[in-house]
């Protein structure tokens, strides 16, 4: 399995719209791909600009269906509008 771990900074004033956006998403990815296994959005505690996004996904198949999907491509610039700067995207191997 693959996590991956993408760092955000948001405008300010835009958090509530961010995550907002993000859930309406999150909530395609959980019904829609069986390759997903987890997908989660956190908020700094010391700053309501920066998340971290944690998804979880089978393998890299997964990962490339998942950034297909005509529902991502629908939301991406709704998302991207509100990034203050380039989300940092680690990806990691999933150790049990």
């Amino acid at each position: 399995m693959l996590a991956l771990i993408v760092k955000l900074k948001i405008k300010p004033g835009s958090s509530e719209e961010f995550e907002r956006r993000f859930a309406d998403l999150a909530e395609l990815v959980r019904a829609s791909e069986v390759g997903n296994i987890e997908v989660r959005l956190c908020r700094s505690q010391t700053d309501p600009t920066m998340f971290t996004a944690f998804e979880i996904y089978r393998d890299q198949a997964a990962i490339d269906a998942h950034e297909k999907m005509a529902y991502v491509a629908a939301h991406s610039p709704g998302l991207m509008a509100l990034f203050d700067g380039v989300p940092k995207v680690e990806t990691l191997d999933l150790i049990d």
